[in-house]
């Protein structure tokens, strides 16, 4: 199994793309995704807006070496725009 994540901003282009993969791949669709590869996807559609956090995996380092109650890492952490 292998992944893919399309992102574009022409719907028009992206059911193409889509019809392309159907015809050609075994495929399923997701529908929109809000975590992959470790990597949390946020949307602000209104402003057209996309963040990418990799927040879980920080916390998992800092964890892993004891440093979660790091002061600097925490002002990082906490600094990190909050969509949801």
């Amino acid at each position: 199994m292998d992944d893919i994540l399309l992102a574009i901003n022409d719907l028009g282009l992206l059911r193409e793309t889509k019809k392309f993969l159907y015809r050609n791949f075994e495929i399923k669709d997701m529908s929109e995704a809000s975590y992959m590869i470790g990597i949390e996807i946020f949307r602000n559609r209104s402003q057209g807006l996309l963040y990418l956090s990799h927040k879980s995996y920080i916390n998992k380092v800092l964890e892993r070496f004891k440093m979660e109650t790091n002061l600097v890492s925490h002002h990082v952490l906490k600094n990190i725009p909050k969509m949801i």
